[in-house]
C-alpha cells in the first residue's frame, strides 16, 4: 500500500491505477478484485480541506450502495480510513510499533461488510498494519515485518459465527446546501491541499 498518497498518485505505482468509478462497475459485474485501494473519487470526495464532507459521505455511500448489491457482499470487508486527525487535540500519546518506530497521529476508521458487527466500537488498540495482518491472514499469505507479524487484525470487529447480513442500511445521498457550495466556490483548496483527489 503506498505509505501516502502522493506516491500512489505521483510515482511509478499510478501505473497500477485505474478509476475510482471502476469499483462500481466491478460490483454491478461481480468483477471485484480479491483486493482493493480506493482513493477518494474526485470531484471534492475527498473530505478534505475545501471539500464539503457531505459530498464526501455521498461518495462513500454510493460505493458501499453497489457493494451490498453485488453477489460478492458476503465475502466483503470495507474499511474506510482517513489520514486527518485531531492531531494535537487527541489527549492518547502515540505508541511504538514492534520495531522501535514512533506510530503516528490517532486516525478514524470505519469497517463494514456482513460480518462487520453493526454499531460496535473497537477499543483495541491498533494501527493500519493492522489492514495487512487482517488481509494476510484472510489469504493465507506471510507478514512482510514484524510490524503486521504482530498487528491487530480487527478480529474483535467481525462475527463469523452468523450468516453474512445481506445489506447494512439504506444508503440515502444527502443535498449539499446551497450556502456550502457557494463557500467552496468562493474558497478553492489551495495547492496541496486536494492532493489526494485523483481527478
Amino acid at each position: 500500500m503506498c505509505p501516502y498518497f502522493a506516491e500512489c498518485l505521483y510515482s511509478g505505482q499510478a501505473d497500477n491505477m485505474v478509476s475510482p468509478y471502476d469499483i462500481i462497475k466491478d460490483a454491478k459485474d461481480s468483477t471485484l478484485p480479491a483486493f482493493s485501494l480506493l482513493l477518494p473519487g474526485g470531484k471534492g470526495t475527498s473530505q478534505h480541506n475545501g471539500s464539503s464532507m457531505r459530498v464526501g459521505d455521498n461518495w462513500i455511500g454510493q460505493i458501499m450502495r453497489e457493494l451490498q448489491k453485488s453477489p460478492q457482499w458476503k465475502s466483503t470487508a470495507v474499511f474506510v480510513t482517513y489520514d486527518d486527525c485531531g492531531c494535537f487535540y487527541d489527549h492518547v500519546r502515540p505508541g511504538k510499533n514492534p520495531d522501535g518506530s514512533q506510530q503516528g497521529i490517532r486516525l478514524p476508521m470505519v469497517i463494514a461488510g456482513g460480518y462487520a458487527k453493526r454499531g460496535f466500537t473497537d477499543h483495541t488498540p491498533a494501527t493500519l498494519a493492522g489492514l495487512l495482518k487482517f488481509t494476510e491472514q484472510a489469504f493465507g499469505l506471510a507478514p512482510l515485518g514484524i510490524n503486521d507479524a504482530q498487528a491487530y487484525n480487527y478480529s474483535n470487529a467481525f462475527d463469523f459465527s452468523k450468516p453474512p447480513r445481506t445489506a447494512i442500511a439504506p444508503m440515502r445521498q444527502n443535498a449539499v446546501p446551497e450556502s456550502s457550495r457557494l463557500y467552496l466556490a468562493e474558497h478553492p483548496p489551495k495547492k496541496g491541499d486536494e492532493a489526494q483527489d485523483p481527478t
